[in-house]
């Protein structure tokens, strides 16, 4: 921190020698590059949420329609345990 401060000192903002062009052209070109990297997120990401619902519909489906045979497995296995329970 001490050389951060101290740097930070030393400075001294000329703003009669401007901005240097090459460093322009480089912030434009990382701005650029951050915001393709941005858009194609965003399209890619759009089409992952949906294939991820898919994949949780489909699963969601096989859930409910097996819950549907394990409760008709429990009513038959509850009702053998009471036909059991009369002997």
């Amino acid at each position: 921190m001490a050389w951060r401060y101290s740097v930070e000192n030393r400075f001294v903002f000329n703003s009669s020698a401007g901005i240097d062009a090459a460093d322009v052209r480089a912030l434009d070109q990382e701005l650029a590059k951050t915001r393709a990297a941005l858009i194609q997120s965003l399209s890619t990401g759009s089409q992952q949420l949906r294939q991820a619902l898919l994949t949780w519909q489909v699963e969601r489906s096989c859930l409910i329609s097996n819950l549907g045979r394990w409760a008709k497995d429990l009513a038959q296995a509850q009702l053998n345990m009471k036909s059991l329970g009369n002997f």
